[in-house]
């Protein structure tokens, strides 16, 4: 397992920007240089040491704290964002609480979605992957707020409603 004096030893860490930069010369990559990439499927930066990869946001946990997360949230979304500051420690049903929409969602408002049988906007709510009802509204503002007040009492600060 990586070490937070191994890391220490390659890489400086750049407070502006969250970067890790190389301190020394490794394979061809020259110092001064950003490491890692951000060419992963997942979106996320991963950074070759030593022939194993890993997470940057990791890295800079390991960097700063001096040991390995077990997961990490980005508080702003933003993958590429490895700020010390904006890393916090999450379970999985935490992350899920601080994601957008999904892609599909028609609506736009996460939590909510149309009844096809009333046409009422129905709110719902997971938590630790069980869904839970919030009840059916006839206006789509009182199902997001439903969905608000909900994610606010159970997530707290990993809440995002849309």
């Amino acid at each position: 397992m990586i070490t937070q004096a191994r890391i220490k030893e390659l890489f400086r860490y750049d407070r502006k920007t969250g970067h890790l930069i190389y301190r020394k010369r490794c394979g061809h990559n020259t110092p001064g240089m950003i490491a890692g990439s951000n060419n992963h499927p997942s979106g996320y930066r991963r950074i070759g040491i030593d022939g194993k990869y890993y997470a940057a946001s990791h890295l800079v946990w390991l960097y700063h704290k001096g040991w390995w997360p077990p997961e990490l949230d980005h508080r702003d979304l933003n993958k590429q964002n490895n700020k010390i500051s904006n890393l916090r420690l999450a379970n999985r049903t935490q992350q899920n609480a601080n994601q957008r929409a999904r892609i599909n969602n028609v609506l736009g408002i996460k939590g909510v979605h149309v009844r096809k049988d009333t046409g009422q906007f129905r709110a719902t709510i997971t938590i630790y992957r069980k869904q839970r009802c919030l009840g059916s509204y006839w206006t789509l503002e009182e199902a997001r707020m439903a969905y608000v007040r909900a994610a606010k009492k159970l997530f707290r600060d990993f809440a995002r409603a849309a």
